[in-house]
């Protein structure tokens, strides 16, 4: 074998192990205010990360939200990174709590996806939430409606009348970190430090490893194809 073809095959075994995928679209469209989105180029695939230095209204854990309001619970939303209002005392919700007036055209355009509450559109063209009955589980009107839970105290959320729970101070829950939502059945955590693959994230490695497995299977191609010609050249010239 030559010299340049082995050079030229090396270079190429070399660009293979270095290929790096791109998204198909720009990661940055799906920037919020606290998490920054990154192309994964081992992957092909966006990924979305809390933004480092941590921006002023965003949180990565429930103490960060503290607002020292006695009638709302810190709750920290940990897959997007924002505190979440939760309103606790049964007096009337304050306006800045309110989910926003919405206009509409029929009921089906007031539906904001709360099992607890049925959402209707009135004459005037506005949508109008109440809660609904009779009274799924898991959703209050008070907080006695809330059953109580060995180390937590028990909350009723008048901004989407649904159940709450706060670890209480001292207590060990395993997978308890603070706050859960009784509509998910199960306390709240914090993601890992490093977001789990999803869905895309597997499509795209496998994605990478298909390529990378065809070019190395063409590389060993290529060096079966020379060495054989070098044969057949050899058994040519000895026959002669």
């Amino acid at each position: 074998m030559k010299p340049t073809w082995i050079c030229l095959l090396l270079v190429g075994f070399f660009v293979a192990l270095g290929l790096t995928l791109e998204c198909s679209t720009p990661c940055n469209e799906l920037d919020t205010r606290c998490r920054t989105s990154t192309c994964d180029t081992t992957q092909g695939v966006c990924t979305s990360k809390v933004t480092v230095p941590i921006p002023a209204g965003c949180c990565v854990e429930n103490q960060q939200c503290e607002d020292g309001n006695k009638c709302t619970l810190d709750t920290c939303n940990f897959n997007t990174n924002t505190c979440e209002p939760v309103w606790i005392c049964e007096t009337p919700v304050p306006t800045p709590f309110q989910r926003p007036d919405r206009a509409c055209k029929t009921s089906a355009d007031c539906d904001d996806g709360d099992f607890c509450t049925s959402d209707v559109c009135d004459g005037n063209g506005r949508c109008f939430s109440q809660l609904s009955k009779p009274l799924p589980v898991g959703c209050c009107s008070s907080t006695a409606d809330c059953p109580s839970f060995p180390c937590t105290n028990s909350y009723c959320n008048f901004i989407d009348f649904r159940c709450v729970y706060q670890k209480k101070e001292g207590c060990q829950i395993s997978g308890a970190p603070g706050v859960f939502n009784s509509s998910a059945a199960a306390y709240v955590a914090p993601p890992p430090p490093d977001d789990e693959p999803g869905v895309g994230d597997i499509i795209g490695a496998i994605i990478g490893f298909i390529i990378l497995g065809l070019l190395v299977l063409a590389f060993v191609i290529v060096v079966l194809m020379i060495l054989v010609r070098n044969i057949i050249a050899k058994i040519t010239q000895s026959d002669s």
